[in-house]
């Protein structure tokens, strides 16, 4: 999980608009502004090649994972930052 979560977190995020060609204006909500990570960035959301052979396909079962995986990271971070805390206020508390 922690490393899923670095790997998540260390990926730039950007915002672009696609090849009009590839994606027509309209295709999504106005005004096609779209927000993500790209493929040499992320390799960890790709899946193979793609089968034009330009570049590597997104995979949403390899995203959801890492996604999946970071959340459980950030959860055991979180239960570990509420026990400390919880030591500390029984600490303050007899004191």
């Amino acid at each position: 999980p922690h490393e899923a979560l670095k790997a998540v977190v260390g990926a730039p995020t950007h915002k672009f608009n696609f090849n009009p060609d590839v994606m027509p204006a309209g295709q999504w909500a106005p005004p096609d502004l779209m927000t993500g990570v790209f493929a040499e960035e992320a390799p960890w959301a790709m899946h193979g090649k793609r089968e034009d052979g330009n570049g590597m396909a997104f995979s949403m079962i390899n995203s959801f994972g890492y996604a999946r995986a970071a959340i459980q990271g950030l959860y055991e971070d979180l239960q570990g930052a509420l026990g400390k805390i919880s030591r500390l206020e029984a600490q303050l508390a007899g004191a």
